[in-house]
């Protein structure tokens, strides 16, 4: 989802939105729980990426509605471990790159507030394969938004 940053609105950033208005999110180390049950997550190996020392580990990583998105995770690198609660008309959102990634756990203010939602990627200019490092060509283009991504509004605000 595209958002307005909450500790500088002028910014926009794009992350994926793990909990919704009511939610309990718990994060212990590399898992992440929603409402008491763990996202599922497949191990899809390590590789290291060039100029860099730490090998990251791939995971393919689930949210309850079937949608999955690939997550970096940092060998032994420290995590931010918590628990939060989404209050109303706001969102708890994760970066894809887990361990290197300044997101809900970090800001200042938490959470996204409904209003500050842009709406749904809608196209992707560069994918990069993991392992080579390669342009991933077939990749690149629209995006098809989700049936259950939250949509915005003319006046700015989502339904």
């Amino acid at each position: 989802m595209v958002f307005r940053y909450p500790d500088d609105r002028s910014t926009d950033y794009v992350m994926r939105i793990i909990g919704i208005p009511g939610d309990e999110i718990w994060i212990e180390n590399a898992t992440v729980w929603l409402n008491g049950a763990p996202l599922e997550q497949q191990d899809l190996g390590m590789y290291t990426i060039p100029g860099e020392a730490s090998p990251k580990r791939l995971q393919q990583e689930s949210l309850p509605d079937g949608r999955a998105d690939r997550v970096l995770h940092v060998i032994a690198k420290e995590r931010r471990n918590g628990a939060w609660t989404v209050p109303p008309d706001a969102y708890f959102v994760l970066g894809d790159n887990r361990d290197n990634s300044r997101d809900s756990r970090f800001w200042r203010n938490t959470f996204v507030p409904r209003k500050d939602l842009v709406g749904p990627v809608v196209s992707r200019y560069w994918s990069t394969d993991p392992e080579t490092q390669m342009p991933r060509t077939e990749r690149i283009g629209p995006i098809e938004p989700q049936p259950t991504d939250p949509q915005p509004t003319p006046d700015g605000e989502a339904e």
